[in-house]
């Protein structure tokens, strides 16, 4: 799964790509580059014309939408941060689509609502807490600074002061436990015995959930959200899906069809089953990789 793209911008760009084969985007380039406090973009010569942009058209650059006010030639007067989107600055060559069916932020949006919607599969990070045996029975052990979000604890080893990892006994569990600072405590049911004093490291596996907070286009889905890379594949199945699902592509193909150019690259019908495709893809993939990380991290 190596090819496939980890970063939010490079799986927005993938679907974009993706989605050319069903919808027309007709484009320019700009001429100059532009502060987020601009007013006005200024489109390579004979674009805005060839484009046909006029008052009233919303134009995109980058993932910022923009509604034209003013047409001169080739300037824009424009209104920035259109529909929610984030003003940015943009550079000489950047493209500009005119009217895009599926703007970059709606992408951006799809990839969130495809994470959010995993409810059986997770972020497994790890988690060190130096730990005097103090702090530690011969059975339990508290564990300090879990994050708030974690869901379960998954694993514990610990380490001792010449960095060799003791095996913890064959059975334990977690329990909350109102009563310690950080209300998690880990209790083994075997002894384990004190060789030595002193600090230990314990080392514990936390099932977190996603912080799709810091997605931006440049959230890395690997390092920043917690994602295999054995999931981006099931990520862009599950993007296209939400963009092409069957009550988009009823709007599409009901605004094609007074337009018999688009009429005819988005026939009735076509979408909706394209969009069931993805569905299907992205639900078996789904399954085979929360199958695995059951397996994995099974007590």
């Amino acid at each position: 799964m190596a090819g496939w793209p980890s970063t939010v911008d490079a799986m927005a760009d993938k679907v974009l790509r993706t989605l050319q084969a069903y919808y027309r985007n007709e484009f320019g380039t700009l001429a100059a580059s532009a502060a987020a406090s601009a007013g006005s973009l200024v489109l390579t010569t004979g674009h805005a014309n060839a484009l046909g942009i006029g008052i009233g058209d919303v134009i995109e650059t980058n993932a910022e939408l923009h509604l034209v006010t003013a047409v001169a030639t080739d300037t824009l007067t424009v209104t920035n941060a259109w529909q929610g989107t984030t003003a940015a600055a943009h550079n000489t060559g950047d493209m500009v689509r005119l009217s895009p069916r599926v703007a970059r932020q709606d992408v951006y949006e799809a990839i969130e609502s495809v994470i959010l919607s995993w409810d059986n599969l997770f972020a497994v990070n790890s988690y060190e807490a130096t730990v005097d045996w103090s702090d530690i029975t011969t059975r339990s052990a508290e564990v300090h600074g879990a994050p708030p979000d974690y869901i379960e604890v998954l694993k514990a080893i610990f380490k001792a002061e010449n960095d060799v990892y003791v095996p913890p006994p064959k059975e334990w569990y977690v329990r909350d436990v109102p009563n310690v600072s950080s209300g998690l405590v880990i209790q083994w049911e075997q002894e384990i015995r004190q060789r030595n004093t002193g600090n230990r490291t314990l080392t514990v596996w936390l099932s977190e959930y996603f912080d799709t907070e810091i997605l931006d286009g440049t959230t890395d889905l690997i390092y920043d959200i917690g994602l295999s890379r054995s999931m981006l594949d099931c990520l862009y199945y599950g993007t296209m899906y939400m963009i092409l699902m069957p009550e988009e592509t009823q709007r599409a193909d009901f605004d094609a069809q007074p337009q018999p150019r688009n009429a005819e690259e988005v026939p009735p019908g076509f979408l909706a089953q394209t969009a069931l495709s993805f569905k299907a893809l992205h639900d078996q993939r789904k399954q085979v990789e929360a199958a695995k990380l059951a397996k994995r991290w099974k007590r």
